[in-house]
């Protein structure tokens, strides 16, 4: 028996100026052709024909989650659950659907593991601080920050008790809850965490190697963005950058699926500053590059597919390109809802982004009810913070549309939400205020 591993079309108009950016490749993965149009029933890979397909398959079949479902059924009916293959089949099934950005079913799978580890092996398994980890990175990928922070630091201590303290694979768990409390904004924990790891990683490998490289350029990224350390230059970023893609090991995203996204990351992170800076030009062939890197190593849509396209749409939103930048927060939203779901962060964001750009394009209603379905979605899934401020965007618009009754609802339900879940941020504490003596006047501290 073996053990489980540690540890994965819209059509643009013709006239666009990225058309070629945004499209997606559709190489045959066989001979390399383009224009295949036969798809695996995974969804993963295309081919020209069946003579290509039928080339492939001895190597695609150890990828295709449809075969590797199959065959995970039949070793289940055969063997029962509670035989060590089924676990090891379980596990990498999860972690290529992983790689392949099909977060539901990854989860669904790494849960079973952990299931599986707890009633057939009492915990007592040298796989289980990976099955909590690898769950911990879906978790995060699906912006579920404090459940991933938390199966992370269940696992450290058994990492540790396996491999050490001093251990690589320790420095690994540590990264990784340094990178969740990052996007928490918990600067100065991860801060430390950061050091933590990479002083490990220092010892056991050097500080030259790819591991350290690694650890060390996450620090200095995700430190410059919360403002907890001085911007990086951009020739230091792009010798990040390029140090990152050197040392990329040669295997998938499901093998090494850390390496793969710090390379996403550094390409968000490098075209980001480009664009504040006011280098769009730079900043623009850093997403190309990205959107190119991404649907080289992902078939199916990714959600770094999407999170490149928001920054391409930010470019056309510094040029005041209001319909292009439109077209693309749309697209980045259907890639969202398809690969993180319906709830996740960054589908709201898109939507409320939508929003701003369709009161930028004065097609008023629309805003409006683009406004509401973000409303929507926050009552839905819990992002109760926003609401008062998108209810006070709906009597924006109603005020712009000079249906006064309409803004006045708005703005009395709008107070109600601020005062039942507090402000999202001053700024919409401000303009709630403003509208409220144009709308009311004396009347808005009564209400």
């Amino acid at each position: 028996n073996k053990t489980p591993p540690p540890g994965p079309q819209d059509t643009l108009p013709p006239d666009s100026a990225d058309v070629l950016v945004l499209m997606q490749a559709k190489n045959c993965n066989t001979c390399g052709s383009g224009g295949a149009e036969l798809r695996c029933p995974c969804k993963a890979v295309l081919y020209c024909n069946v003579t290509c397909q039928k080339a492939q398959w001895k190597q695609h079949r150890q990828k295709c989650t449809v075969h590797l479902e199959k065959k995970l059924r039949e070793a289940t009916a055969e063997l029962g659950e509670e035989d060590e293959e089924v676990l090891r089949q379980t596990f990498e099934l999860g972690m290529l659907c992983f790689s392949q950005d099909k977060l539901a079913e990854a989860e669904v799978r790494l849960k079973e593991c952990l299931r599986l580890l707890k009633e057939v092996w009492d915990y007592d398994h040298p796989s289980y601080h990976s099955a909590l980890a690898n769950l911990g990175m879906v978790y995060r990928r699906q912006g579920k920050l404090e459940e991933a922070c938390n199966l992370y630091r269940q696992a450290l201590p058994l990492t540790e008790r396996s491999f050490g303290k001093q251990s690589v694979e320790a420095a690994n768990i540590i990264d990784k809850i340094a990178t969740v409390l990052g996007n928490m904004g918990r600067a100065e924990e991860a801060r430390q965490h950061y050091a933590k790891a990479h002083k490990i990683m220092c010892r056991q490998l050097g500080p030259d190697h790819r591991e350290s490289i690694r650890v060390k350029s996450n620090m200095d990224n995700t430190m410059s963005s919360l403002g907890a350390a001085p911007p990086l230059d951009f020739e230091e970023r792009e010798r990040h950058l390029a140090h990152l893609k050197a040392t990329l090991p040669s295997g998938s995203p499901a093998e090494f699926p850390e390496q793969h996204n710090s390379i996403v990351c550094a390409l968000l992170t490098i075209s980001q500053s480009y664009l504040d800076n006011g280098k769009l030009e730079e900043g623009k062939a850093k997403v190309e590059e990205g959107l190119e890197f991404v649907r080289k190593i992902h078939t199916e849509k990714h959600a770094d597919e999407g999170s490149f396209l928001v920054r391409l749409a930010q470019y056309h939103t510094i040029r005041e390109e209001w319909d292009e930048a439109l077209k693309l927060v749309k697209r980045a939203s259907r890639i969202f809802k398809k690969t993180l779901g319906a709830d996740n962060k960054q589908v709201l964001e898109c939507v409320i982004s939508s929003a701003n750009m369709l009161d930028k394009l004065e097609r008023l209603d629309e805003a409006h009810d683009t406004y509401e379905e973000g409303v929507n979605i926050c009552r839905k899934y819990g992002h109760n913070r926003k609401i008062g401020h998108l209810l006070g965007c709906m009597t924006k618009m109603k005020l712009k549309l000079d249906d006064k009754e309409s803004a006045t609802e708005l703005l009395r339900e709008a107070t109600r939400a601020n005062r039942e879940y507090g402000f999202e941020d001053p700024a919409s504490a401000a303009m709630l205020t403003m509208m409220g003596m144009q709308v009311l006047g004396d009347d808005f501290g009564d209400d």
